[in-house]
């Protein structure tokens, strides 16, 4: 049975519809006096805020120091708080009965966040739909670039709150890219590949996830019918 559920946000659980990439660009825009076309064609599937800002202090040449991380990040949730309800975003089809399900089992897994966002910028984006109270913990794009390392600090997090060790298989990792599934290979931990997001179904089962659905409301996890064994 599960003892862990980590969760990745954007393509998983939500669409925001361009508010976060809208919200890097207002930052370059007024926070650096650069003019963000480019960004605006960048893609942020499976990617950590950590990574992109690094990509675009160095596209825009903008000197990646912790002066300038500070500020980018002080004002990037200004911005993402007031586009969030601008933007035609979504609760994507399932999503919140998904979460539902697992705080049905006895005993319940710990609901944790996978997550490439920023803390407080996963907390913006859940929170307008309704579902930041879900979660107990998380790794978080701020605390490291990489999406495996970020796999790792959130088992260790989960075992601290557990106070016991997981193995892989009582981890279950779900998330729309391939990042997500290379992050849940890195711990030994399942995952369920979901289709919602820039991903195909082809394109994902290429990197062999355990399971795939087109949507989370496809699944209705039970801990007889869908765990780690």
């Amino acid at each position: 049975m599960f003892k862990l559920v980590l969760l990745d946000i954007d393509g998983t659980l939500i669409h925001s519809a361009g508010a976060g990439s809208e919200a890097f660009c207002k930052v370059l825009e007024f926070g650096f006096q650069k003019e963000p076309h480019a960004l605006r064609e960048k893609s942020f599937a499976g990617r950590t805020d950590s990574s992109l800002l690094s990509e675009v202090f160095e596209e825009y040449e903008i000197p990646d120091i912790e002066a300038n991380r500070k500020k980018f990040w002080e004002i990037y949730p200004h911005f993402l708080h007031h586009y969030m309800p601008r933007f035609p975003g979504e609760r994507l089809d399932g999503a919140e009965q998904f979460l539902q399900a697992f705080y049905r089992w006895n005993p319940r897994p710990v609901m944790g966040l996978l997550t490439g966002n920023i803390r407080l910028g996963a907390e913006i984006k859940l929170r307008h739909f309704g579902m930041w109270s879900y979660f107990e913990m998380g790794a978080f794009g701020n605390e490291h670039a990489l999406r495996t390392e970020l796999s790792s600090l959130a088992k260790s997090k989960a075992e601290r709150l557990l106070g016991e060790e997981l193995r892989g298989d009582q981890i279950l990792v779900v998330g729309d890219t391939p990042s997500d599934i290379q992050a849940a290979k890195h711990i030994d931990a399942r995952c369920l590949a979901v289709c919602s997001g820039e991903y195909s179904q082809t394109m994902l089962e290429d990197h062999s996830p355990d399971w795939t659905v087109q949507r989370l409301s496809e699944v209705y996890p039970t801990p007889l019918e869908f765990n780690g064994y």
